[in-house]
């Protein structure tokens, strides 16, 4: 990996963390203030501001995220059911992050073409 591409990935390793951190302070819905600072922290990572879409769906998907960690549904994992109880849990519950974490990383990269 070149300095370049680390320190990018650095940027939108912030921003994924900006985003989660903007979710845990505003929610699911901020208004056009919160929306605005979000946009201001989001800029100083990665050098573009994001869409009030992809604003909605970045902290949809940090909702996700909260919501898996927080009351630990049951989920889907290789067609079947698996409870929090059960072995294979926190496998298909990284699975589930890390598929959320990829639709943050894409808004980003959406975000400075």
């Amino acid at each position: 990996m070149t300095t370049y591409q680390a320190a990018v990935k650095r940027d939108h390793d912030g921003a994924v963390a900006a985003l989660m951190d903007a979710y845990l302070a505003y929610g699911q819905y901020p208004n056009h203030e919160e929306s605005f600072l979000i946009n201001t922290i989001v800029t100083t990572y990665i050098g573009a501001p994001l869409s009030c879409a992809q604003i909605t769906e970045a902290l949809a998907t940090c909702h996700d995220i909260h919501y898996r960690r927080t009351t630990q549904p049951n989920l889907m994992y290789h067609g079947a059911e698996v409870m929090p109880e059960d072995d294979l849990y926190q496998d298909a519950l990284a699975d589930y992050e890390h598929d959320n974490e990829l639709t943050l990383y894409r808004i980003i990269q959406e975000a400075t073409k």
